[in-house]
């Protein structure tokens, strides 16, 4: 099914967008137009600015769509990662992650559910929980982009998408700034929580947790591990984008 992505949360989120408080006084009524249209239909592409092709219904032209979207990068039981974080793939995760930008985030999810949709299998799930922000994080910054991503790919696959059975109860480190495999797996451990009473939601439940980006896989798997003890019966890990660890610095350095 083709569908804008862009206007999911549109009346939540002006200020994410072109239009902010700042600028809209500035703004003529033809630009402020502009920007709403644009932000609703996707009328450029998030990449280059150019037309987008409307095959692809994702905000993208067709040559920014193919080169984003690409035959899965991991395709196993337990874990599926869309696409290599490189390019242009890089691009669109900071502007949802770091510039408050939903479209770009909503097209994502798109593109995450398009590579799910090539394996069947991995779409026996009945709810998808995206990767939980500790609260003060997600205050500062007004939003979860791992729950747009999710709500994209949710709405794509027809699949319920809940952010309110688990909590990051511990204020983590940003795994990104975190340097090795075996620190990355201490940064996140005991650091997710089932939240009270959503117990009985989960039990007996087969589950996808959906993040932005996966490195190591520890985020993920401390998500996966919280649900299983709650009565999971099935956890699966469902990311956008497959990232690798900086090599550690040259000893003649």
């Amino acid at each position: 099914m083709c569908r804008t992505s862009a206007g999911r949360r549109i009346d939540h989120h002006y200020a994410r967008f072109e239009i902010t408080v700042s600028n809209i006084q500035h703004m003529s009524i033809k630009q402020v137009f502009e920007a709403v249209t644009g932000t609703l239909v996707g009328s450029r592409c998030l990449v280059c600015g150019g037309k987008p092709d409307a095959h692809y219904c994702l905000n993208l032209c067709q040559d920014c769509a193919d080169e984003l979207f690409e035959t899965p990068l991991v395709d196993t039981e337990r874990i599926h990662v869309a696409a290599r974080y490189a390019g242009h793939m890089v691009q669109l995760v900071h502007r949802a992650k770091f510039a408050g930008d939903l479209a770009a985030a909503s097209t994502l999810g798109e593109l995450l559910a398009r590579s799910l949709s090539d394996a069947p299998r991995r779409l026996e799930v009945d709810t998808i929980i995206p990767v939980p922000l500790h609260w003060r994080r997600e205050w500062r910054r007004g939003f979860n982009q791992a729950h747009e991503i999710a709500r994209a790919v949710g709405q794509s696959l027809g699949i319920k998408v809940s952010g309110t059975l688990v909590q990051r109860r511990v204020n983590t480190a940003a795994q990104a700034r975190v340097g090795t495999k075996a620190a990355r797996q201490r940064n996140v451990t005991n650091a997710f929580r089932v939240r009270r009473r959503a117990s009985s939601r989960i039990q007996g439940q087969r589950i996808a947790v959906i993040d932005d980006v996966r490195t190591t896989g520890a985020t993920g798997a401390a998500v996966a591990a919280c649900l299983l003890d709650a009565g999971a019966t099935r956890v699966a890990v469902w990311a956008v984008a497959q990232a690798t660890l900086p090599a550690p610095p040259s000893a003649n350095h």
